[in-house]
């Protein structure tokens, strides 16, 4: 009994108390739809803007660093650059408002050869997050998890991409398509083979829209389904975006040798609109070309 008594009296409180849990960082981008993209049709007043959202009150500073990429030359190599500094007074309940940077800005930054001149469709930028709390921590996408910095309505936008491009006729664009394969690697036979899908308008930026279906069906007899994507029209021509089928990722198919790439190209004349999709799903290197023919 003397014994429990003595390991009772001798417990150390301040030993096994809990460490104070320490927070995590929360920063949320909401881009302007209309400052969202490099306007190639107006240059001189084009510009990025967002808002970022944050429930943190030790932010000391918000750092977006921004790497451009040159779509037309891979090996064009320039500097990556700040583009914004945002420190944690700038933030009013709970919101940085209106941080804005022109494409001139840019330009400078990055030393184009030319300036503004230099951009073109399907150029972008990519912006990417650092952040620094009043305690010294900082947080990046190398250290959250995908749970704060993943998915649509993300916590923390480690990191967004802008493209440079031009308004589209939206209503021209959207609306119900045939969609005919005309290439597919794997299996030929499935060649002329046509579904109906849907593109609708899917924003922010005015070239961006999606379609109900990017591979022709090609996985229906494999116990796969039609899998939707999204793609730009990039002043005349079309560019897929990153997807995923229940196979595999699927992005925009650009090699060379079989099957053939076929010109990315979208026209609208009237009520005749028709473009193409390049896909590669490089889980199983399965690539094929789908033509969408707008239904009159």
């Amino acid at each position: 009994m003397v014994s429990i008594v003595m390991m009772v009296a001798c417990r150390d409180e301040d030993a096994i108390r809990f460490p104070d849990l320490k927070t995590g960082v929360n920063a949320r981008v909401s881009i302007y739809a209309d400052r969202s993209y490099i306007n190639l049709s107006d240059l001189n007043s084009s510009s990025i803007a967002f808002d970022i959202y944050s429930v943190n009150t030790d932010i000391e500073e918000v750092v977006y660093t921004a790497t451009y990429t040159d779509a037309d030359s891979a090996s064009a190599i320039f500097p990556t650059v700040v583009a914004f500094t945002i420190s944690g007074s700038e933030f009013i309940s709970g919101k940085a408002a209106e941080l804005e940077i022109s494409a001139s800005e840019l330009a400078n930054k990055f030393g184009l050869p030319g300036g503004l001149s230099y951009f073109e469709g399907n150029d972008n930028i990519t912006f990417n997050a650092s952040v620094k709390l009043k305690d010294g921590r900082t947080y990046d996408a190398s250290n959250s998890a995908p749970s704060i910095s993943g998915g649509t309505n993300a916590s923390f936008t480690t990191a967004f991409t802008v493209y440079a491009g031009c308004p589209s006729d939206q209503e021209a664009i959207v609306g119900t398509y045939y969609a005919i394969v005309e290439t597919n690697n794997y299996d030929p036979s499935v060649i002329g083979d046509t579904t109906e899908v849907e593109v609708t308008f899917a924003g922010p930026e005015p070239f961006r829209y999606r379609v109900s279906d990017v591979t022709g069906e090609f996985y229906v007899p494999f116990d796969g389904t039609a899998y939707p994507g999204t793609f730009y029209d990039m002043c005349g021509g079309t560019i897929l975006q990153a997807t995923t089928s229940g196979f595999g990722p699927i992005v925009d198919n650009t090699s060379s040798g079989s099957p053939e790439v076929l010109p990315p190209v979208i026209t609208v004349n009237g009520d005749n609109v028709e473009f193409i999709l390049n896909w590669h799903e490089t889980n199983n290197g399965i690539m094929g070309a789908i033509r969408y023919v707008k239904k009159s």
